[in-house]
């Protein structure tokens, strides 16, 4: 009897364990085969900005390469520090792509692995001229640029500098003046807005100064317009007049003229803004030019510089005496001048044509007695009698005389008008 309750025992002890064996061997061995048929993600599973959701792994790891190599290949970086803007590669960063599928959690917000070449980014920045270190916070940004696979993507390295760099007095000229009733007080600062246009004409009449044809003003714009050449300033609009004022040199003169609408303009490119201040002391006006040193140099070059001697438009008078000569107006000399802008920068030197400035000669017109004339041409015709064996009517010298004048005279006026018309043009231009 008692051996019958042994067999009992052993028989459930025995049948308890080929239970918990065979539940723990073949419901593993069933779970394994079910996963395998069905190994894909749960519903909003994400790798960075991509879905991989009911995908399985080696379809998400097909999508994800394909994706990081588009963008590998269209998208764009840009460093800005001051005027200078460079591209960085894209294949400057490192995507671990399969550690990312393996680290990715089921219905997760999962991060794209990158790293980033800290070699690289090092010359880029020494490429583009930043003269301090950065943060740690651009290799971050950058990242998370890779990470999100953003197309377009402008940096200001400005912001990730260690050190701000403090704003400076960047270019200054002194410019003597005549005009001792000048006052400019009231505009002892401009700012120029960055990546904007400044225009002079509507600032003095935000200031509530209505731009008169005075060579006050002239004064003030071609002193500003000097001092803004050696920048990377894009001049949009500036005129020349007729003839160089005397306190302007060859090359500098930008004239305001409300009658025809004329006025300064230039495109500031940098996204900070600078300053003119103006300063006025005895017998000259200084400008200074405020803000953060560019990283390139800008250097202004006058070449091909030339003068027009007057040439002299004569009118005969017979009240005059034999030999008498009166200057009815002295003229001027012509001149012209071409101005480039030097850029010298890491890449090398880059030189543009900023204008070519041309001022025609005005003639000298002088009254000249007509009897001195008469007796030039008899001789004249004289010797021509002689050399041609043609013998002339003294009685038609007068008349010859005269044609040969006037002819003259009308040569040199109408040749004045096209010049003068020519430089009306150049000037509008």
């Amino acid at each position: 009897m008692r051996g019958k309750q042994y067999v009992k025992i052993f028989m459930f002890l025995f049948l308890c364990t080929a239970y918990i064996f065979a539940f723990s061997h073949f419901g593993s061995l069933a779970y394994q085969t079910y996963s395998t048929n069905s190994d894909t993600y749960q519903q909003g599973t994400m790798i960075g900005p991509i879905d991989i959701s009911g995908k399985s792994k080696e379809e998400a790891l097909a999508m994800i390469t394909k994706q990081v190599g588009d963008w590998q290949e269209d998208a764009e970086i840009e460093f800005i520090f001051r005027e200078n803007k460079i591209t960085f590669q894209n294949n400057y960063f490192q995507f671990n792509l399969s550690e990312s599928i393996e680290l990715a959690q089921d219905g997760q917000q999962n991060p794209l692995m990158v790293q980033l070449d800290q070699e690289e980014l090092q010359k880029s920045l020494v490429l583009l001229g930043t003269p301090v270190t950065v943060t740690n916070d651009l290799e971050k940004m950058l990242i998370q640029i890779a990470q999100s696979l953003n197309d377009q993507n402008e940096i200001n390295i400005d912001q990730y500098l260690v050190k701000e760099i403090p704003t400076e007095v960047i270019a200054t000229i002194k410019i003597e003046t005549k005009e001792d009733t000048v006052e400019f007080e009231t505009l002892s600062n401009l700012v120029i807005k960055g990546e904007s246009s400044f225009s002079l004409t509507k600032f003095l009449s935000e200031n509530g100064i209505t731009v008169p044809n005075l060579p006050m003003y002239n004064f003030l714009s071609s002193g500003i317009y000097q001092l803004i050449l050696p920048t990377n300033f894009t001049i949009q609009e500036r005129h020349i007049g007729a003839e160089l004022p005397e306190d302007i040199l060859l090359g500098y003169e930008a004239k305001l003229d409300s009658n025809l609408g004329w006025d300064l303009v230039f495109y500031n490119p940098n996204q900070e803004d600078f300053t003119i201040q103006i300063s006025q002391q005895t017998g000259y006006v200084q400008l200074d030019l405020v803000g953060r040193p560019f990283v390139d140099q800008y250097e202004v070059e006058m070449v091909n510089e030339q003068t027009f001697s007057p040439k002299t438009i004569k009118h005969y008078d017979p009240m005059l005496l034999p030999g008498e000569t009166k200057e009815l107006e002295s003229g001027r000399e012509g001149s012209y001048i071409e101005v480039f802008r030097k850029t010298i920068s890491n890449n090398g030197t880059v030189t543009e044509l900023i204008s070519k400035d041309f001022y025609a000669p005005k003639y000298r017109v002088e009254l000249t007695s007509l009897v001195n004339n008469v007796v030039e041409t008899e001789i004249s015709l004289e010797e021509d009698t002689v050399d041609n064996g043609t013998e002339i009517d003294p009685s038609t010298t007068d008349t010859i005389g005269e044609s040969v004048v006037e002819e003259t005279i009308t040569e040199d006026v109408t040749s004045s008008e096209e010049s003068a018309e020519e430089e009306d043009t150049g000037n509008n231009e």
